[in-house]
């Protein structure tokens, strides 16, 4: 059975004092499905919002994910090297908490890609961007837009 595919970005600007995330899933309800999640938050950060999106992706998978592998691609080195290599959680501790938790009974694997690096990467970019901005979006993916 294929794994099902998390892809997540989380971004922030400090002017508007806003983040945002996004995550596309592959996978979800069945093998050609494809779920597109974002959201923003007053006063966080960077981190933060990377975080957020793991997370929120996580749970949603979870009810779904029984006897499948899960495959998180992100360009935080943060999310992937304290899942992956054990890196000290310094901050955060709330939402290290909550991943854990959405990590229960999963089985997950983390990889990590350079900014911007995949087409669905791109795509969680743009949408973190405009929640970070609180643009309405548009949430339909073009046909052929991811591959």
């Amino acid at each position: 059975m294929k794994p099902i595919e998390i892809h997540t970005d989380g971004s922030y600007s400090i002017a508007k004092g806003r983040g945002g995330w996004a995550a596309i899933i592959y996978g979800l309800t069945s093998p050609v499905s494809i779920t597109t999640l974002a959201s923003g938050a007053e006063e966080s950060t960077s981190n933060r919002m990377e975080m957020q999106a793991v997370i929120t992706a996580l749970e949603m998978v979870g009810p779904f994910a029984a006897g499948r592998a899960v495959v998180v691609h992100s360009d935080s080195q943060l999310v992937v090297k304290t899942m992956t290599e054990g890196w000290r959680r310094r901050a955060n501790k709330d939402l290290w908490t909550l991943m854990d938790k959405a990590r229960e009974g999963l089985s997950v694997r983390f990889l990590w890609h350079e900014r911007n690096s995949t087409p669905e990467l791109k795509e969680c970019d743009r949408l973190a961007k405009a929640k970070t901005d609180d643009v309405p979006l548009n949430m339909d993916v073009e046909p052929g837009a991811l591959t």
